[in-house]
């Protein structure tokens, strides 16, 4: 599907014109185009491709995932939360959840040093679509609340925070390649004596 076929579903759920959806930046259609992003990231388009198709930059694809994401988890945004609910039945499963088992969190960990925004985006949110999807509740680094530009120490002590939270730690890459974050996150896992899999164990 394209841009403009995901633009009529959400024409017909929400009553608004195709042109009004496109286009307007009052609440809440901003998250409405992100059920766009969303799906289309989920069914493997690049955020170039999306920035492209909907006429706005990749940053604001990914702060609307972020967004979107958000509004679900608080339980507030009813207006937000039903859209999405029948958005849901029109196409199926989409990779955001808003009802995942919470009784096995899984705390995602894996290289950031040294890898493009695009690179990171892809291997973590892409990884927590999936498991997700199988019904996980899943913790990702990248969410973690603070700006991108914040210091590494700052980072990491929030990261182990959310951690203490988990049950899983899942890595996402190899440990040969493990950062400095990464080893702080298994050296805690080890000490909270909670399993450490391999993202590819467990979606197999």
């Amino acid at each position: 599907m394209e841009y403009g076929d995901y633009i009529g579903i959400l024409s017909d759920i929400t009553e608004l014109s195709e042109n009004n959806l496109m286009r307007r930046r009052n609440y809440p259609v901003p998250l409405y185009r992100a059920m766009i992003y969303a799906e289309m990231r989920r069914n493997g388009e690049s955020l170039p491709s999306i920035a492209r198709q909907s006429g706005y930059n990749h940053a604001t694809v990914i702060h609307g995932i972020r967004k979107l994401r958000e509004a679900l988890q608080c339980g507030n945004c009813t207006e937000v939360s039903d859209t999405f609910k029948e958005y849901v039945k029109r196409l199926g499963p989409s990779g955001i959840r808003a009802d995942v088992d919470r009784t096995k969190t899984l705390y995602l960990s894996g290289r950031i040093s040294g890898e493009t925004f695009d690179a990171l985006y892809h291997k973590f949110y892409g990884a927590k679509d999936k498991l997700e999807s199988m019904g996980y509740a899943v913790v990702n680094p990248l969410d973690n609340g603070l700006s991108i530009t914040a210091p590494h120490a700052k980072q990491l002590r929030k990261d182990l925070e959310l951690l203490e939270k988990c049950n899983v730690l899942v890595l996402l890459n190899g440990t040969a390649k493990a950062s400095a974050g990464m080893k702080a996150e298994m050296g805690k896992a080890r000490e909270m004596k909670i399993p450490i899999k391999y993202y590819r164990e467990i979606v197999k």
